[in-house]
């Protein structure tokens, strides 16, 4: 007979419903880097995002709970060639000078051709398209007057054939602001955490992403889990009491699964360098 809870509304898990759990699924955990870690929240976040609207989503979590928790585990694309730079999983095409692939939705498309011949870039005579290479740039607020900037995210271009590195980013910091003013877009708030390696260390120790995943099966089910049962299932080999999971560890593991918290993490360890290419076992030694 299937439990309901009274405060929720939600059936109450029992160890039976959960027999697809296997914790020795996520030993992979302890040879992969915090970054392919952050990874696997970051693309069930994406995925969870749009699990009624995307076939590929709903099949990623689905294998991630029914087969392979470790979604990226076939993957090569963060990882370094023989130089050490970037080489990512599809085949980089080749483009001329100023001229590179961007992603443009229909509405964005819609924007641009309007922009161009606004700006006499592109113009229509006798039926055809002529096309008059201009060195001038217009403002941004033309371009995005009137609509969400998410719908039409800004896009920028960089000449790193020219420029410095250095020269590049000065510049970036000196004009976000005037972009924001233009635009009218404030810079968002996030959560004031402080970050630092302890923090990670916590997202191996507090077991978050196996966690995460029971959650997301009680979520996508109608299922609620007491603190009690996910201590069982997670922490078998060292058992943490109830208020430890209800108070301080599933609290962890859901504020990770947010987009403010993950681009957090993700920020200092990118601020952090050193910590990109060692294992979460390593890290735990630290």
């Amino acid at each position: 007979m299937v439990k309901i809870c009274k405060k929720t509304g939600l059936f109450k898990a029992e160890s039976n419903d959960l027999k697809w759990f296997k914790l020795e699924h996520y030993d992979f955990i302890s040879s992969i880097t915090i970054e392919q870690l952050l990874r696997e929240f970051e693309t069930r976040l994406f995925c969870y995002d749009l699990y009624d609207n995307e076939e590929y989503a709903e099949s990623t979590i689905y294998s991630v709970l029914y087969s392979d928790p470790y979604i990226h585990r076939n993957d090569n694309d963060s990882s370094l060639d023989d130089n050490n730079s970037y080489t990512p999983l599809s085949k980089v095409m080749p483009y001329p000078d100023d001229c590179s692939l961007v992603p443009l939705n229909l509405h964005g498309l819609v924007k641009l051709v309007q922009l161009f011949f606004d700006e006499k870039i592109l113009t229509l005579n006798n039926n055809k398209f002529h096309y008059g290479k201009h060195e001038t740039f217009t403002q941004i607020s033309k371009l995005t007057q009137g609509d969400d900037i998410s719908v039409f995210p800004l896009i920028i271009g960089c000449n790193i054939k020219t420029y410095s590195d250095e020269e590049i980013l000065k510049s970036m910091e000196k004009f976000l602001p005037i972009w924001r003013k233009s635009l009218q877009i404030k810079e968002p708030e996030i959560p004031k955490v402080n970050i630092g390696i302890q923090s990670l260390k916590k997202i191996i120790s507090y077991r978050a992403l196996p966690i995460i995943d029971i959650l997301l099966w009680c979520r996508l089910n109608s299922y609620t889990i007491s603190d009690t049962l996910l201590s069982f299932l997670v922490f078998k080999d060292e058992f943490k009491d109830s208020y430890v999971i209800k108070d301080t560890i599933k609290p962890f593991a859901e504020n990770l699964f947010t987009v403010e918290y993950l681009r957090l993490y993700k920020l200092f360890v990118e601020k952090n360098e050193h910590l990109k290419n060692i294992t979460t076992s390593v890290l735990l030694d630290i």
